[in-house]
């Protein structure tokens, strides 16, 4: 595992919450997910909030996306060829609004890594933190305006683009991403609310709702008993997910 200058190693087996996250594997070729319509009782707004935890498995200098909107797309969150995080969120014109990238470069040697976003246009600001740590490329422009983003759209993917293309190989888990909700991630008691002091998962509660008191519009978690394909079970507001492929659960997790 390649250790980066801001990336902080945690130890133990369940991390302080005693929570023991399960992944599942997105294998880059056939295995994706996406809503095939709107989440329920969405709505655009100015806040949000994305966090997840990842290990590639191959993919190194090849784009990757976790999320992508409907075509345009208005909001994603991309590893691109470069091996760096963009998260970008844009008007109901397409125009970007609120646009973050990484500092640091995470690829297959880097094992599991968090990744923790949160933003409100309306301050305007954003935050991209990767294993606990400020990883936003100051030398990049970063982009903040005060507008309201478009959420609610015909349909939402993950793990790939709309296409089908762009599809991540990778692990992931718990998966997290709440549409107007916000909680300020430069606060460090912000963050152990996605990821323990020893670098673990964090306890969100059985609907997400234990990080901000509401529950999320999206949490993917698989629990003990559960099969892969109830990662796409939201337990989240906005509804389930459908599969494309098969997913698997993965031989490594977060809270190792």
């Amino acid at each position: 595992m390649t250790l980066h200058s801001n990336q902080l190693v945690g130890f133990g087996g369940t991390g302080a919450s005693g929570f023991t996250a399960s992944a599942v594997v997105f294998d880059g070729s056939n295995d994706m997910m996406n809503r095939a319509a709107d989440f329920t009782a969405n709505s655009d707004g100015k806040q949000g909030i994305l966090s997840f935890w990842i290990k590639f498995n191959g993919g190194d200098g090849v784009n990757q996306c976790p999320i992508w909107s409907d075509a345009a797309p208005t909001h994603l969150c991309r590893r691109d060829d470069n091996n760096v995080y963009y998260v970008f969120f844009r008007n109901a014109a397409v125009a970007n609004r609120i646009g973050i990238v990484s500092t640091s470069q995470w690829t297959v040697s880097d094992g599991w890594h968090h990744v923790l976003s949160s933003w409100d246009a309306a301050v305007p600001n954003v935050h991209l933190y990767i294993n606990g740590s400020d990883d936003e490329d100051t030398g990049y422009p970063t982009i903040k305006v005060d507008d309201t983003l478009d959420y609610t759209l015909a349909d939402h993917h993950f793990m790939a683009d709309n296409n089908g293309g762009q599809k991540v190989n990778a692990d992931v888990a718990e998966f997290y991403m709440a549409f107007n909700q916000y909680v300020d991630i430069s606060v460090a008691a912000n963050r152990l609310k996605f990821r323990t002091a020893d670098g673990k998962p964090a306890n969100l509660g059985a609907d997400g709702s234990a990080a901000t008191g509401s529950a999320p519009t999206l949490y993917c978690s698989v629990r003990d008993g559960d099969s892969a394909a109830s990662f796409a079970n939201n337990r989240g507001s906005g509804g389930n997910l459908s599969i494309t492929g098969s997913l698997a659960l993965a031989g490594t997790s977060p809270s190792d």
